[in-house]
């Protein structure tokens, strides 16, 4: 059940995100979009808690997984998109 709700919340950000995504174009409110990625995370914590993880391990996971891995930064990543503010 609760995976259905992780897929229930991550359509509900790329409703939200649509502009985004669809145009390239970051919107100036970004209030509805941050509330997804919460909801989203939220549940997805649920989801490693269900499964006898806390979100300090889940997180201490993700940061070893990327440790392990060439990273890029966010910046990197909108400007090789080209997303914009939309100015």
């Amino acid at each position: 059940m609760r995976f259905l709700k992780l897929t229930e919340e991550y359509h509900e950000l790329f409703v939200v995100a649509d502009d985004m995504l669809v145009n390239g174009i970051i919107p100036e409110n970004t209030s509805e979009i941050i509330d997804e990625l919460a909801d989203l995370n939220a549940v997805l914590f649920h989801i490693a808690a269900l499964f006898g993880y806390s979100q300090k391990e889940l997180q201490e996971m993700i940061h070893r997984s990327a440790d392990a891995r060439p990273f890029k930064s966010v910046l990197e990543i909108v400007n090789k998109n080209g997303y914009n503010s939309g100015k």
